[in-house]
């Protein structure tokens, strides 16, 4: 079977989502570092099936930020 979540940016943290409606401030699973997030996540088994850019104005930095979709099997 597989599972489905996304990782996304909101209020200066990546939040684990498990559908895209969720509300970030209610998520059980927070970090501060984007690739901390991912490779946690990779190691558990999920895989980034799609990358989606956000379009932050207030950013000052430049830097893109993105939305992931994950996958993972579940047995």
């Amino acid at each position: 079977m597989q599972r489905y979540a996304w990782l996304e940016f909101d209020d200066s943290m990546w939040h684990l989502l498990a559908h895209l409606s969720a509300d970030p401030r209610e998520s059980a699973r927070r970090w501060v570092d984007r690739q901390d997030a991912l490779s946690e996540l990779m190691a558990e088994g999920w895989i980034v099936i799609r990358r989606h850019p956000l379009r932050l104005p207030s950013r000052e930095t430049g830097e893109k930020v993105y939305v992931y979709g994950l996958t993972r099997t579940v047995h």
